[in-house]
């Protein structure tokens, strides 16, 4: 667990690679948005969400931090409170230091540490699946590129953090079946509440890492009380004593009936916005919020964008098949399951659903890290054949014009959306 929190000098490479490409969205943003959150006040926040449309996503945290508030879903985010707290107590010691609120620079360096967080899992956790060094950056790399990681990342909504937990946890379940350890009960209790705490259908996701992990023992009766039941049932009454406490019951139950279900076609959300908008940007309906009642599908204009997810969910999906009879890539072959039971089966958040993204996308980089896997991890390559070499090669081409494409693709777009002036 202590070199989780340490960065080795073969990482900082990975580090840098992150901050190249955070650094200056942040810079978008805070340049945008920062005249009117650092004077925060009602008409300056009615300004901001005059101006604030991204694609769906709310910015519940910069309100939490920048006034304590608890604004969001209490039934779904019952520990985000909890964690927002501290940075609320630290904004307003900077707002007392400076005369200025400085929600917008709080918030960047949080979801900065997300962002790097999340970049060293994924990179990590190729590594201890046998990728080398070389193509693990590649896909960590590839991760980073995608369009609603990196939206995840710079606006001020939990998706961030979950996305975070999400590659924590799949990191330390790889470290796990390396090793051939397994999950305690008190870790696994952790796994659930910390995931859960911040989105509550993520304990789900936690539940499939640890029984990954454990296998049947996770049946014990130790185990499966100590680690799963009783902290899910304890996260769920925290839930329900907070929206009883702090809010509406029935609305909040309301809204989560009304999250579900929809008569749009789900093969066409399936492509379009599940696989499509959630790895590259439409340019129709540009980061436009979510209408209500129905999803917003729209079509690419060019067969190049259908070719670049094409090329991404392939390889993801060739990276399943050669790690079929490895219980990481069953692993995560069911944490993606879920999300599509989820949210195309029974309909949950089918008019956003791309903003979910940050609850599975990274499964694509990491089952792809079992392809290259197979074809380059012999040290000495010249004892590998000529075929190999060229399939590997090729393997690595595709990959780099598929991110290089999507940094292009998305840093044009991302630039002329948020440079562009403010409505008063």
């Amino acid at each position: 667990m202590k070199h989780i929190f340490r960065i080795d000098r073969s990482e900082r490479v990975v580090v840098a690679m992150a901050l190249a490409v955070l650094l200056p969205l942040h810079w978008l943003m805070v340049a945008k948005f920062a005249p009117l959150l650092m004077h925060y006040d009602v008409d300056t926040w009615r300004t901001f969400m005059r101006n604030y449309h991204m694609s769906g996503f709310d910015p519940i945290v910069y309100h939490a931090v920048a006034d304590g508030s608890m604004a969001f879903d209490l039934l779904r985010h019952p520990l985000l409170a909890a964690v927002l707290y501290p940075l609320y107590l630290l904004n307003m010691g900077l707002t007392a230091a400076t005369g200025v609120n400085c929600v917008q620079f709080v918030v960047a360096a949080m979801l900065m540490v997300c962002g790097l967080g999340s970049v060293l899992m994924v990179y990590r956790t190729c590594l201890i699946t046998g990728t080398p060094r070389g193509a693990a950056l590649l896909l960590s790399a590839l991760f980073l590129s995608f369009a609603y990681v990196m939206l995840s990342l710079i606006v001020a909504d939990h998706f961030a953090l979950s996305m975070l937990l999400l590659t924590l946890y799949i990191y330390i379940a790889a470290l796990k079946l390396h090793n051939g350890t397994r999950f305690s009960p008190c870790e696994a209790a952790v796994a659930v509440v910390l995931m859960g705490g911040i989105t509550l259908s993520n304990a789900a996701l936690a539940c499939i890492i640890v029984a990954a992990v454990n296998g049947r023992s996770l049946l014990r009766p130790r185990m499966l009380l100590g680690g799963i039941v009783v902290p899910g049932l304890l996260l769920a009454t925290v839930a329900l004593l907070l929206t009883l406490t702090w809010g509406d019951a029935a609305s909040a139950v309301n809204s989560q009936v009304e999250f579900v279900g929809s008569d749009a076609s789900r093969m066409a959300i399936f492509v379009e916005n599940f696989l499509g908008e959630s790895l590259q940007l439409h340019r129709g309906h540009v980061l436009g919020d979510v209408l209500t009642g129905r999803p917003v599908v729209v079509a690419y204009n060019h067969w190049v964008q259908y070719l670049v997810v094409a090329a991404t969910v392939s390889y993801a999906l060739f990276g399943f098949i050669a790690g079929r009879r490895s219980r990481m890539a069953q692993m995560l072959a069911a944490l993606l399951a879920f999300n599509i039971v989820l949210h195309l089966v029974i309909g949950f958040a089918l008019e956003e659903v791309y903003i979910m993204a940050a609850h599975w996308v990274s499964v694509i980089p990491l089952s792809t890290a079992f392809l290259l896997k197979r074809g380059g991890t012999a040290r000495n390559t010249d004892r590998q054949p000529a075929t190999k070499l060229v399939l590997t090669s090729t393997h690595y081409l595709i990959i780099t014009a598929v991110a290089l494409w999507l940094y292009c693709w998305h840093g044009y777009i991302l630039y002329n959306y948020l440079t562009w002036p403010l409505r008063p």
